[in-house]
Protein backbone atom coordinates (compact mmCIF):
# COMPACT_ATOMS: atom_id res chain seq x y z
CA UNK A 1 0.00 0.00 0.00
CA UNK A 2 1.49 3.24 -0.97
CA UNK A 3 1.30 5.83 1.97
CA UNK A 4 0.46 9.19 1.48
CA UNK A 5 2.90 11.71 1.74
CA UNK A 6 2.19 13.23 5.88
CA UNK A 7 2.01 9.25 6.57
CA UNK A 8 5.47 9.02 5.07
CA UNK A 9 6.76 11.67 7.33
CA UNK A 10 4.77 10.06 10.47
CA UNK A 11 6.67 6.54 9.68
CA UNK A 12 10.18 8.44 9.15
CA UNK A 13 9.84 10.00 12.59
CA UNK A 14 8.36 6.46 14.35
CA UNK A 15 11.07 4.86 12.62
CA UNK A 16 13.57 7.17 13.96
CA UNK A 17 12.41 6.96 17.36
CA UNK A 18 12.53 3.42 17.30
CA UNK A 19 16.33 3.58 16.56
CA UNK A 20 16.97 5.85 18.73
CA UNK A 21 15.07 3.70 21.00
CA UNK A 22 17.17 0.42 19.93
CA UNK A 23 20.21 2.49 20.50
CA UNK A 24 19.70 3.27 24.21
CA UNK A 25 18.44 -0.26 25.30
CA UNK A 26 22.28 -1.27 23.62
CA UNK A 27 23.64 1.31 26.00
CA UNK A 28 22.01 0.07 28.74
CA UNK A 29 23.22 -3.65 28.55
CA UNK A 30 26.36 -2.32 27.80
CA UNK A 31 26.83 -3.22 24.21
CA UNK A 32 29.28 -0.76 22.07
CA UNK A 33 27.30 1.50 19.84
CA UNK A 34 27.29 1.04 16.11
CA UNK A 35 30.17 2.97 14.59
CA UNK A 36 29.07 5.13 11.98
CA UNK A 37 31.05 5.69 8.71
CA UNK A 38 31.73 9.18 7.54
CA UNK A 39 30.14 9.83 4.71
CA UNK A 40 31.47 12.22 1.41
CA UNK A 41 29.51 13.26 -1.82
CA UNK A 42 32.27 14.13 -4.27
CA UNK A 43 34.82 14.97 -1.97
CA UNK A 44 31.94 17.07 0.48
CA UNK A 45 32.63 15.88 3.89
CA UNK A 46 29.20 15.56 5.88
CA UNK A 47 29.63 16.59 9.65
CA UNK A 48 27.92 16.26 12.56
CA UNK A 49 26.54 19.58 14.81
CA UNK A 50 26.77 19.48 18.52
CA UNK A 51 22.63 19.28 18.10
CA UNK A 52 23.23 15.84 16.79
CA UNK A 53 22.07 16.79 13.61
CA UNK A 54 24.07 16.27 9.95
CA UNK A 55 24.78 19.08 7.71
CA UNK A 56 26.97 19.88 4.66
CA UNK A 57 28.46 22.76 2.87
CA UNK A 58 28.47 23.32 -1.09
CA UNK A 59 30.10 26.04 -3.04
CA UNK A 60 27.72 27.20 -5.53
CA UNK A 61 30.02 29.80 -7.12
CA UNK A 62 32.70 31.84 -6.08
CA UNK A 63 31.80 33.50 -3.02
CA UNK A 64 28.26 31.64 -2.32
CA UNK A 65 27.71 28.99 -0.19
CA UNK A 66 24.72 26.36 0.26
CA UNK A 67 24.17 24.43 4.24
CA UNK A 68 22.50 21.06 3.75
CA UNK A 69 20.82 19.22 7.21
CA UNK A 70 19.45 15.90 7.61
CA UNK A 71 18.43 14.24 11.23
CA UNK A 72 20.76 11.57 9.85
CA UNK A 73 23.64 11.10 7.97
CA UNK A 74 22.19 9.27 5.47
CA UNK A 75 19.05 12.27 4.72
CA UNK A 76 21.54 14.80 4.80
CA UNK A 77 23.43 12.95 2.20
CA UNK A 78 20.57 12.34 -0.20
CA UNK A 79 19.61 16.48 -0.06
CA UNK A 80 23.32 17.27 -0.41
CA UNK A 81 23.62 14.69 -3.85
CA UNK A 82 20.60 16.55 -5.13
CA UNK A 83 21.70 20.05 -4.75
CA UNK A 84 25.16 18.63 -6.29
CA UNK A 85 23.39 17.05 -9.19
CA UNK A 86 20.69 19.73 -9.51
CA UNK A 87 20.64 21.81 -13.18
CA UNK A 88 22.59 24.99 -12.79
CA UNK A 89 20.56 28.13 -13.35
CA UNK A 90 22.23 30.24 -17.05
CA UNK A 91 23.61 33.30 -15.20
CA UNK A 92 22.48 36.31 -16.45
CA UNK A 93 24.56 38.11 -18.64
CA UNK A 94 25.08 41.59 -17.36
CA UNK A 95 25.61 44.61 -20.06
CA UNK A 96 28.73 45.78 -20.60
CA UNK A 97 29.39 49.51 -19.21
CA UNK A 98 30.50 51.80 -21.25
CA UNK A 99 32.80 54.62 -21.09
CA UNK A 100 30.52 57.30 -20.47
CA UNK A 101 27.91 55.59 -18.19
CA UNK A 102 31.20 55.19 -16.17
CA UNK A 103 32.76 58.80 -16.41
CA UNK A 104 29.23 59.82 -14.66
CA UNK A 105 29.42 56.97 -11.83
CA UNK A 106 33.24 58.14 -11.36
CA UNK A 107 32.19 61.86 -11.71
CA UNK A 108 29.05 61.84 -9.35
CA UNK A 109 30.67 59.63 -6.53
CA UNK A 110 34.67 59.60 -6.59
CA UNK A 111 34.72 63.79 -7.27
CA UNK A 112 31.70 65.79 -6.99
CA UNK A 113 31.46 65.26 -3.23
CA UNK A 114 35.06 66.23 -2.87
CA UNK A 115 36.18 69.05 -5.66
CA UNK A 116 35.69 72.43 -5.71
CA UNK A 117 33.45 73.73 -8.58
CA UNK A 118 35.89 74.80 -10.66
CA UNK A 119 38.17 71.51 -10.62
CA UNK A 120 34.63 69.94 -11.64
CA UNK A 121 34.29 71.94 -14.49
CA UNK A 122 37.68 71.33 -15.41
CA UNK A 123 36.92 67.39 -16.00
CA UNK A 124 33.54 68.64 -17.70
CA UNK A 125 35.62 70.82 -20.40
CA UNK A 126 37.94 67.81 -20.69
CA UNK A 127 35.32 65.12 -21.40
CA UNK A 128 33.34 67.11 -23.77
CA UNK A 129 36.76 68.47 -25.90
CA UNK A 130 38.56 64.94 -25.89
CA UNK A 131 36.79 62.06 -24.09
CA UNK A 132 33.26 62.36 -25.39
CA UNK A 133 34.03 60.16 -28.78
CA UNK A 134 35.01 56.83 -26.06
CA UNK A 135 30.59 57.29 -24.14
CA UNK A 136 29.27 54.38 -26.72
CA UNK A 137 32.25 52.22 -26.10
CA UNK A 138 32.54 49.71 -23.42
CA UNK A 139 35.30 49.92 -20.66
CA UNK A 140 36.37 46.66 -21.81
CA UNK A 141 36.72 47.17 -25.50
CA UNK A 142 38.46 50.46 -25.11
CA UNK A 143 42.16 50.21 -25.78
CA UNK A 144 46.03 51.20 -25.17
CA UNK A 145 46.45 52.22 -28.99
CA UNK A 146 43.25 54.41 -29.16
CA UNK A 147 44.12 56.12 -25.91
CA UNK A 148 47.73 56.96 -27.18
CA UNK A 149 46.41 58.41 -30.35
CA UNK A 150 43.18 60.24 -28.72
CA UNK A 151 46.71 61.81 -26.55
CA UNK A 152 49.14 62.17 -29.82
CA UNK A 153 45.89 64.49 -31.13
CA UNK A 154 46.09 67.18 -28.14
CA UNK A 155 48.08 69.99 -29.33
CA UNK A 156 48.74 71.65 -26.01
CA UNK A 157 51.20 69.34 -23.65
CA UNK A 158 49.69 70.58 -20.56
CA UNK A 159 46.71 69.20 -21.84
CA UNK A 160 47.14 65.75 -23.24
CA UNK A 161 49.20 65.16 -19.89
CA UNK A 162 46.08 66.61 -17.58
CA UNK A 163 44.14 64.03 -19.98
CA UNK A 164 46.03 61.21 -19.61
CA UNK A 165 45.98 61.77 -15.70
CA UNK A 166 42.17 62.02 -15.92
CA UNK A 167 41.95 59.05 -17.89
CA UNK A 168 44.68 57.53 -15.52
CA UNK A 169 42.08 57.94 -12.45
CA UNK A 170 39.21 56.88 -14.12
CA UNK A 171 40.62 53.24 -15.05
CA UNK A 172 42.01 52.86 -12.02
CA UNK A 173 38.81 53.51 -10.60
CA UNK A 174 37.18 51.22 -12.89
CA UNK A 175 39.40 48.33 -11.68
CA UNK A 176 38.29 49.27 -8.25
CA UNK A 177 34.78 48.78 -8.73
CA UNK A 178 35.40 45.42 -11.29
CA UNK A 179 34.32 46.99 -14.40
CA UNK A 180 37.87 45.85 -15.44
CA UNK A 181 40.00 43.63 -14.62
CA UNK A 182 43.13 45.58 -15.72
CA UNK A 183 43.79 50.00 -16.11
CA UNK A 184 44.46 50.08 -19.70
CA UNK A 185 46.61 53.25 -18.86
CA UNK A 186 49.17 50.48 -17.52
CA UNK A 187 50.15 50.21 -21.73
CA UNK A 188 50.44 54.24 -22.21
CA UNK A 189 53.13 56.52 -21.34
CA UNK A 190 52.88 59.35 -19.41
CA UNK A 191 53.07 62.82 -21.76
CA UNK A 192 56.18 64.87 -21.34
CA UNK A 193 55.45 67.56 -19.95
CA UNK A 194 57.45 69.96 -17.90
CA UNK A 195 55.71 73.88 -17.13
CA UNK A 196 57.84 76.65 -17.01
CA UNK A 197 57.55 79.45 -15.22
CA UNK A 198 56.39 82.45 -15.68
CA UNK A 199 58.25 85.52 -16.55
CA UNK A 200 58.40 88.18 -14.08
CA UNK A 201 58.01 92.23 -14.94
CA UNK A 202 61.06 94.07 -15.63
CA UNK A 203 61.35 97.03 -13.56
CA UNK A 204 60.17 99.12 -16.66
CA UNK A 205 57.40 96.89 -17.97
CA UNK A 206 56.52 96.73 -14.16
CA UNK A 207 56.09 100.61 -14.12
CA UNK A 208 54.24 100.80 -17.58
CA UNK A 209 51.95 98.34 -16.34
CA UNK A 210 51.34 100.64 -13.52
CA UNK A 211 51.04 103.32 -14.99
CA UNK A 212 48.51 102.10 -17.30
CA UNK A 213 46.64 100.11 -14.69
CA UNK A 214 45.33 102.72 -12.90
CA UNK A 215 42.80 103.87 -15.71
CA UNK A 216 40.66 100.80 -15.38
CA UNK A 217 38.27 99.73 -12.85
CA UNK A 218 39.80 96.24 -12.08
CA UNK A 219 43.04 98.17 -10.55
CA UNK A 220 43.16 97.64 -7.45
CA UNK A 221 42.36 93.32 -8.64
CA UNK A 222 45.90 93.83 -11.07
CA UNK A 223 47.67 95.75 -7.32
CA UNK A 224 46.51 93.20 -5.15
CA UNK A 225 48.14 90.45 -7.77
CA UNK A 226 51.29 92.65 -7.76
CA UNK A 227 52.12 94.14 -4.52
CA UNK A 228 50.78 91.81 -2.28
CA UNK A 229 50.76 88.19 -4.42
CA UNK A 230 47.59 86.95 -4.66
CA UNK A 231 45.77 84.53 -7.12
CA UNK A 232 43.86 86.02 -9.49
CA UNK A 233 40.73 84.66 -8.04
CA UNK A 234 42.14 85.91 -4.57
CA UNK A 235 41.99 89.33 -6.11
CA UNK A 236 38.52 89.02 -6.75
CA UNK A 237 37.18 87.74 -3.73
CA UNK A 238 38.95 90.35 -1.61
CA UNK A 239 36.52 92.06 0.33
CA UNK A 240 36.72 95.53 2.52
CA UNK A 241 36.55 93.69 5.70
CA UNK A 242 39.95 91.51 4.51
CA UNK A 243 42.26 94.46 4.48
CA UNK A 244 43.08 95.40 8.05
CA UNK A 245 45.77 98.33 9.05
CA UNK A 246 48.68 96.54 8.82
CA UNK A 247 47.83 93.15 7.07
CA UNK A 248 45.64 91.71 4.61
CA UNK A 249 43.30 88.00 5.15
CA UNK A 250 43.03 85.82 2.23
CA UNK A 251 40.16 83.99 3.43
CA UNK A 252 38.64 83.28 -0.11
CA UNK A 253 38.44 82.75 -3.76
CA UNK A 254 36.02 83.82 -6.56
CA UNK A 255 34.92 81.09 -9.08
CA UNK A 256 33.98 81.41 -12.78
CA UNK A 257 30.18 81.54 -11.31
CA UNK A 258 30.67 84.61 -8.98
CA UNK A 259 30.98 82.26 -5.76
CA UNK A 260 33.08 82.87 -2.98
CA UNK A 261 34.69 79.35 -2.51
CA UNK A 262 37.92 78.52 -0.10
CA UNK A 263 41.35 79.06 -1.85
CA UNK A 264 42.61 76.70 -3.97
CA UNK A 265 44.84 74.90 -0.62
CA UNK A 266 41.80 75.36 1.12
CA UNK A 267 43.72 77.44 3.94
CA UNK A 268 43.25 81.27 5.31
CA UNK A 269 46.79 82.81 5.16
CA UNK A 270 47.91 86.18 6.17
CA UNK A 271 50.08 88.99 3.95
CA UNK A 272 51.91 92.32 5.55
CA UNK A 273 50.27 95.14 4.09
CA UNK A 274 52.99 96.51 1.98
CA UNK A 275 53.79 100.31 0.93
CA UNK A 276 53.01 99.83 -2.25
CA UNK A 277 49.51 98.01 -2.07
CA UNK A 278 48.40 101.14 1.22
CA UNK A 279 46.62 103.49 -1.25
CA UNK A 280 44.45 101.23 -1.82
CA UNK A 281 44.02 99.48 1.16
CA UNK A 282 43.04 103.10 2.83
CA UNK A 283 40.57 103.42 -0.13
CA UNK A 284 38.46 99.90 0.24
CA UNK A 285 39.21 99.37 4.00
CA UNK A 286 35.89 98.75 5.77
CA UNK A 287 32.93 96.43 7.24
CA UNK A 288 31.58 94.51 4.04
CA UNK A 289 32.21 91.21 3.29
CA UNK A 290 31.42 91.78 -0.31
CA UNK A 291 33.92 91.57 -2.79
CA UNK A 292 35.42 95.19 -3.69
CA UNK A 293 34.77 94.67 -7.47
CA UNK A 294 30.98 92.64 -7.01
CA UNK A 295 30.88 89.17 -8.53
CA UNK A 296 33.55 90.94 -11.27
CA UNK A 297 33.82 87.41 -13.59
CA UNK A 298 37.40 86.72 -15.29
CA UNK A 299 36.39 87.83 -18.42
CA UNK A 300 35.45 90.97 -17.51
CA UNK A 301 39.19 91.39 -15.81
CA UNK A 302 40.70 89.57 -18.83
CA UNK A 303 39.25 91.91 -21.36
CA UNK A 304 40.87 94.73 -19.36
CA UNK A 305 44.42 92.98 -18.73
CA UNK A 306 44.14 92.44 -22.83
CA UNK A 307 43.85 96.61 -23.30
CA UNK A 308 46.53 97.14 -20.97
CA UNK A 309 48.80 94.52 -23.03
CA UNK A 310 47.79 96.52 -25.68
CA UNK A 311 48.36 100.27 -24.38
CA UNK A 312 51.79 98.86 -23.31
CA UNK A 313 53.31 96.38 -25.50
CA UNK A 314 54.06 93.66 -22.56
CA UNK A 315 53.18 90.67 -23.45
CA UNK A 316 53.51 88.42 -20.38
CA UNK A 317 49.78 87.25 -19.14
CA UNK A 318 47.76 88.73 -16.07
CA UNK A 319 49.71 85.88 -13.70
CA UNK A 320 52.77 87.40 -14.16
CA UNK A 321 51.75 90.16 -11.72
CA UNK A 322 51.57 87.47 -9.04
CA UNK A 323 54.88 85.75 -10.55
CA UNK A 324 56.68 89.68 -10.12
CA UNK A 325 55.37 89.92 -6.30
CA UNK A 326 57.24 86.64 -5.62
CA UNK A 327 60.60 87.47 -6.81
CA UNK A 328 60.81 90.67 -6.15
CA UNK A 329 60.85 89.11 -2.57
CA UNK A 330 63.35 86.58 -3.78
CA UNK A 331 65.49 89.75 -4.98
CA UNK A 332 65.25 91.30 -1.70
CA UNK A 333 66.79 88.43 -0.11
CA UNK A 334 63.69 87.66 1.89
CA UNK A 335 63.53 83.45 2.60
CA UNK A 336 61.72 80.76 0.33
CA UNK A 337 59.67 79.70 3.33
CA UNK A 338 58.48 82.84 4.41
CA UNK A 339 57.85 83.81 0.29
CA UNK A 340 55.99 80.39 0.12
CA UNK A 341 53.84 81.37 3.48
CA UNK A 342 52.60 84.85 1.78
CA UNK A 343 52.26 83.95 -1.84
CA UNK A 344 50.09 80.27 -0.34
CA UNK A 345 52.47 77.41 -1.63
CA UNK A 346 51.86 74.58 -0.21
CA UNK A 347 54.89 73.72 -1.55
CA UNK A 348 58.33 75.49 -0.93
CA UNK A 349 59.45 73.82 -4.55
CA UNK A 350 57.36 76.21 -5.89
CA UNK A 351 58.63 79.29 -4.55
CA UNK A 352 62.27 78.04 -4.91
CA UNK A 353 61.44 77.41 -8.91
CA UNK A 354 61.79 81.74 -8.58
CA UNK A 355 65.59 82.01 -7.96
CA UNK A 356 65.98 80.56 -11.27
CA UNK A 357 64.23 83.33 -13.09
CA UNK A 358 65.37 86.62 -11.51
CA UNK A 359 65.72 88.70 -14.40
CA UNK A 360 68.90 90.15 -16.03
CA UNK A 361 68.91 94.14 -14.78
CA UNK A 362 68.73 92.12 -10.90
CA UNK A 363 71.26 89.92 -12.00
CA UNK A 364 73.62 93.03 -13.11
CA UNK A 365 72.85 94.79 -10.06
CA UNK A 366 74.44 92.08 -8.17
CA UNK A 367 77.43 91.67 -10.84
CA UNK A 368 77.85 95.70 -9.78
CA UNK A 369 78.09 94.72 -6.46
CA UNK A 370 80.37 91.76 -6.32
CA UNK A 371 82.86 93.86 -8.60
CA UNK A 372 82.90 96.75 -6.28
CA UNK A 373 83.70 94.11 -2.76
CA UNK A 374 86.34 92.29 -4.56
CA UNK A 375 87.85 95.98 -6.01
CA UNK A 376 87.42 96.83 -2.16
CA UNK A 377 89.31 93.62 -0.94
CA UNK A 378 92.11 94.22 -3.30
CA UNK A 379 92.88 97.71 -2.63
CA UNK A 380 93.02 97.12 0.89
Amino acid sequence: MKLSQPQQLVAKILFGLADDYRQAEKERAGLPPKKEVSMKYKGIQIKVRTDGRYYARFKVENGVYKDVYGRTQQECYNKLKALVNSPKKPKKKEAPTTFGEFFEMWYRQEKEPYCKTSTLRGFVSKHKNYLAGLDPRPLTDITADEIRALIVGIKSPKVAKDVYILLADIFRKAVQYDKVERSVMDKVTVPKYKAEPRPAFTRDEERAFVAEAVKYDCAVMWFAMLYEGLRTSEARALAPCDILPDRIVVRHSLDGDGNLVPTKTNTVRTVPLFAEFKPYADKYRGNSATPILGKVNKHTGLREYKAIQKATGITKDAYSLRHTFVTRCAEAGISPKQIAQWAGHSDITTTLATYTNINSEFERENVTRKNAFDTNLTQN
